[in-house]
């Protein structure tokens, strides 16, 4: 899967980096890695970091299906996702509109600096 999966559990957050072909598969199944982790505690706060995309291979159908199940995180955790290329940018908006009701803490930002700045994080 082309994810790298990092959890600071003195930060609370949980990062998410993914790159190179990413498919509606590989996207689904990700919150399943996530839950399963022994470092995930629902109340940490999230950025998927998809600077080192070079395809979304994600379909509307898949971004909906994500979006209309539970969060693996508690309906107060911050999302950030992290989508510098217009590409990435347009996916990340499209389900940040599908998921108002189940990630109401969405944002998308451009670079990682304004990820942490959004999170608190220095």
């Amino acid at each position: 899967m082309p994810v790298i999966l990092k959890i600071n559990p003195q930060k609370k957050v949980v990062y998410s980096t993914f790159f190179g072909v990413v498919t509606d598969q590989e996207m689904l199944e990700h919150s399943k890695t996530i839950a399963e982790h022994p470092n995930f505690r629902p109340e940490f706060d999230e950025i998927a970091d998809l600077t080192m995309v070079t395809e979304l291979r994600v379909t509307p159908a898949a971004l909906q299906e994500l979006a209309n199940r539970e969060s693996v995180f508690q309906n107060s955790a911050k999302h950030v996702i992290v989508a510098p290329k217009d590409f990435s940018f347009k996916k990340a908006e499209q389900f940040k509109q599908m998921a108002e009701s189940s990630r109401p803490g969405l944002k998308v930002a451009r670079t990682a600096a304004e990820a942490y700045e959004i999170l608190g994080l220095k």
